[in-house]
């Protein structure tokens, strides 16, 4: 899913074009041709070429969402700790009203907005199987079977 480019400097003077794997969603390039330096570079030559990353932004941009977001594991049991008010990086805040974001309410409506999203996109079936399959594969059960088939019941 990824793809590493190690880029040579072989003109700093020399424009070019950024390198990228439209097939892959994850593309890193590295520009790296010395030590570390204090600025957060590691260019030994300093140049006035321009490194021109239009193309890969356009192309980028022109995705939709149904072709770029994916179904991780870990990331469907967040959702799901965050739907039960379980969520270490986003806590429930306890007596604020139901319209505010920080409100069990708000989490609750974003998910199934969210994973409404991408059943739309894809199919409610796939966002089904890879949420079991996710759930299956936890260490612990967390409630995450019960939190899933709540919001499948207001998905369907």
């Amino acid at each position: 899913m990824t793809h590493i480019e190690h880029i040579p400097i072989t003109d700093p003077d020399a424009d070019c074009t950024l390198y990228y794997d439209h097939e892959k969603p994850f593309n890193l390039n590295i520009f790296d041709d010395g030590p570390p330096q204090a600025t957060g570079s590691h260019r030994a030559t300093s140049g006035t070429g321009v490194i021109d990353d239009t193309p890969y932004l356009e192309e980028m941009f022109s995705r939709s969402l149904a072709q770029t977001e994916l179904l991780m594991p870990r990331k469907l049991l967040l959702l799901l700790e965050r739907y039960q008010g379980n969520s270490v990086q986003l806590p429930v805040h306890e007596g604020v009203d139901d319209t505010v974001y920080g409100s069990l309410a708000v989490y609750r409506q974003e998910i199934v907005e969210e994973l409404g999203q991408w059943a739309e996109n894809h199919s409610l079936f796939e966002l089904d199987t890879a949420m079991r399959e996710a759930i299956a594969n936890a260490e612990e059960s967390g409630g995450y079977l019960a939190a899933w088939e709540e919001i499948k019941s207001v998905l369907e």
